[in-house]
């Protein structure tokens, strides 16, 4: 199975729902939404098992993504809506399944980390659960995604410090571990994907960033493995690049970016992919067996996206195998 994780950057906020999007917003959230929603669409329909999305915030966008996906297997769940003030727009989370029997479906809109200074709480951030029955005597798979509350930009005159920030992330972060929780079956495996707006520390750094740590003890709990931190090649920074320059195409899939074992390229890793084996004590017999994660670019159009890419972000995936224990 493979799994694709990736934010969108459809940014392009409306003040009320169907209606035309905020003056300036090609230029003030993000450039040539209808151009790249369409171009995305193309960029993954056919390739992966599962495409798990966010800020695919409004219709009109989403339905431009999942045009691409023509076939009658395709399935389509979408995060929270719309919450409270102020939450003026959805999740942004959309996970496609292309050929696999989904079993379950669930949402969850996060009730904290809220803040009407950061333009970011306008999305109404939570978590969506699709369950996958993968039948032939295996355990399920559940693919939890979500975005957690950046507090990058603040509206002019307002402020809020960085303590707050995290504060409110790290209460998100509780609430995602109490999802989980309620949620999960012990018998089947888990694959938590998403952008955390947490950034992760170089491997074995001693300078590891504290956020990141506290958000890997939380999932630790639960079974939960970084796997770009147990098998990724390199830092692997997915956003906040400085320049592009050096995402240089893998040669076997010129979409795919080329991971350096060693070089520090500038740029964070905001986009993880995090994995749980079925309970041992419930005497499964399955496991899940990962691939080396890669990261993709998927430039198409050097007008659109950033720097000639879809996104802002890059996408990270992963091929996961299901193994039989003896």
């Amino acid at each position: 199975m493979h799994v694709l994780f990736w934010n969108t950057w459809l940014l392009r906020p409306r003040i009320l729902p169907g209606r035309r999007p905020l003056p300036g917003s090609g230029w003030l959230f993000a450039p040539n939404v209808d151009q790249r929603a369409s171009l995305i669409g193309q960029a993954l329909a056919g390739r992966f098992d599962v495409c798990a999305l966010a800020e695919c915030f409004e219709p009109e966008e989403i339905e431009r993504v999942v045009a691409a996906w023509t076939t009658r297997q395709a399935t389509f769940a979408l995060g929270p809506g719309r919450g409270r003030f102020p939450c003026l727009t959805g999740s942004g989370l959309v996970t496609i399944v292309d050929g696999l029997n989904v079993c379950r479906k669930v949402r969850y809109a996060f009730r904290s980390g809220l803040d009407w200074r950061d333009p970011d709480s306008f999305a109404t951030k939570g978590v969506l659960l699709v369950t996958l029955e993968l039948g032939r005597g295996q355990p399920n798979l559940e693919i939890f995604s979500t975005h957690l509350v950046s507090g990058g930009l603040q509206w002019p005159g307002s402020q809020i410090d960085s303590k707050r920030i995290r504060l409110n992330r790290m209460a998100q972060i509780n609430e995602l571990i109490e999802f989980i929780e309620a949620w999960h079956d012990p018998v089947n495996a888990m694959l938590l994907v998403g952008d955390f707006n947490v950034p992760a520390g170089l491997k074995d750094s001693k300078d590891m960033d504290s956020e990141y740590q506290h958000l890997a003890a939380k999932l630790s709990r639960l079974g939960f493995f970084d796997l770009w931190a147990t098998q990724g090649l390199g830092y692997g920074p997915t956003a906040l690049f400085q320049t592009t320059a050096e995402l240089q195409p893998d040669p076997d899939e010129p979409d795919r970016v080329v991971d350096p074992e060693t070089c520090v390229l500038p740029g964070e890793r905001l986009d993880m992919l995090w994995l749980a084996q079925p309970a041992a004590e419930t005497g499964a017999d399955s496991i899940v067996r990962p691939d080396r994660p890669h990261r993709w670019a998927f430039p198409r159009n050097m007008r659109y996206g950033c720097s000639g890419r879809l996104s802002d972000h890059l996408a990270v995936s992963v091929r996961l195998h299901f193994n039989r224990l003896c």
